[in-house]
């Protein structure tokens, strides 16, 4: 396993850090060191081209150890020597080390590879459920500005138009998924975010059609665990951090008629914050943090069908499109991350039933019930690690049965709430409440 190559004996004059790859599990690191530690991190195939390691010797590299070994301390070292085994053949040529004797004390990490590459390509997904946490958010604030009270411009100067509006909206959800690799999590999203919006036009009762433009800033926290790590010692944990502004846009044509139209959009983007946790054996797990880019468009259109009992029916149809950057880095073991895709895109179709019940003319009260299906159109995430690449793809479609309520306390002050049911390749419930205010 070392050389007939080049053998050297080496003693460290400083602490140096080595990087193992191998199957083998609490032997290697609580008895002795054993062959093929490198200098520097090495994915799989180029573990088994520069250190000739050979998968006819069983080993499927599957375990990542990483040591420091302290000043004083005799090593041999040597370049690897071609070897051959049942017709696999590997040249090798990269430096390595070899001792014998216990090295649990020199332990910096010991990580099960598998728990390691899914906490990077999890992490795009754990950033995507933050960011469509806050989109859906803001378009179930668009959908409601459809059917609030408005004050028009008698024409005379005595009551002049309403002005605009300030809101405030907090949400969150727990749902559990699973992969197509048959990988499963648990997601929880929190969430706040604010915003202003006017009338541009509409302010005449005359006038055929209404339009609004906002400003939002917001931020989501999605906070991933797939499921128990083969070490059985902990989960793949994922934090991430949605910090985003952005515009967006309503328009309502003929919104008092029996059959009336709407469309509305948002451009959102922000910075995103990582932090991953990867158990390790022996506790010596792995928490990585750096930061990214989000951008977010989603579009929505409706129609509104007016009954004459009072009940509105509104077939509705949505469609957002996210993607995620972020820059290429050494993580703490010393591999170089690349995101390679980072793009979602997916649909809503969707039915609303919505009543107002109108109390007098300062204070109404309204009532919705909404069924949806989400579709995932592209979601699949893959992240390069020193050669290797991890991927996480979630299960295409679920629905979600919501129902709402907003109140309205005063002619400048309303509350709106929202919860709902999420089934299907998604379970779990979803949740939302908002103040607006009107001036």
């Amino acid at each position: 396993g070392v050389t007939d190559t080049k053998l050297d004996i080496v003693t460290t004059v400083a602490t140096q850090r080595l990087y193992r790859r191998g199957k083998t599990g609490t032997l290697e690191t609580a008895t002795y060191l054993g062959a093929w530690w490198g200098g520097q991190y090495r994915g799989v195939q180029a573990s088994r081209d520069e250190q000739a390691i050979l998968a006819a010797w069983g080993s499927d590299l599957q375990r990542i150890y990483v040591i420091d070994v302290p000043a004083g301390v005799t090593l041999v070292g040597g370049i690897a020597s071609p070897m051959e085994k049942d017709g696999e053949y590997r040249a090798g040529g990269a430096y390595q080390y070899y001792f014998s004797g216990a090295v649990n004390s020199w332990l910096v990490y010991a990580l099960y590879a598998p728990n390691y590459m899914k906490s990077y390509s999890g992490a795009i997904t754990s950033a995507q459920k933050a960011g469509r946490s806050i989109a859906t958010d803001l378009g179930a604030h668009m959908n409601q500005t459809r059917y609030e009270e408005i004050r028009f411009d008698d024409g005379a100067g005595e009551q002049p138009a309403q002005e605009g509006r300030f809101w405030l909206r907090g949400f969150g959800g727990n749902t559990d998924f699973g992969e197509v690799d048959g990988s499963s999590a648990n997601s929880q999203t929190t969430g706040m975010s604010f915003g202003w919006q006017r009338m541009t036009q509409g302010r005449r009762a005359t006038d055929k059609s209404r339009s609004y433009f906002g400003a939002m800033l917001g931020q989501g926290n999605s906070y991933q665990k797939y499921g128990t790590s083969n070490y059985g010692t902990g989960n793949v944990e994922n934090k991430t951090q949605a910090t985003v502004g952005g515009i967006y846009g309503l328009y309502v044509n003929r919104p008092d008629s029996s059959r009336s139209w709407y469309g509305n959009w948002a451009l959102l983007h922000g910075s995103l914050k990582f932090s991953n946790t990867v158990p390790g054996e022996l506790g010596y797990g792995l928490k990585q943090e750096y930061n990214g880019i989000i951008t977010m468009l989603t579009v929505e259109n409706g129609v509104s069908f007016r009954q004459p009992n009072g009940w509105v029916l509104e077939p509705q149809l949505q469609f957002s499109y996210t993607k995620i950057g972020q820059d290429d880095f050494n993580d703490h073991l010393g591999a170089r991350v690349s995101l390679k895709q980072g793009d979602s895109f997916w649909g809503r179709l969707g039915v609303e039933a919505r009543r107002t019940i109108a109390r007098d003319s300062n204070r109404q009260s309204q009532y919705w019930a909404r069924f949806s299906y989400i579709h995932d159109f592209s979601n699949r995430n893959e992240v390069d690690i020193a050669g290797d690449r991890a991927s996480s793809e979630l299960k295409r479609g679920y629905c979600i049965l919501a129902v709402g309520a907003d109140l309205k306390l005063s002619p400048q002050y309303s509350i709106q709430g929202e919860v709902a049911q999420v089934f299907g390749s998604e379970k779990g419930f979803q949740g939302n409440l908002a103040l607006k205010y009107a001036w």
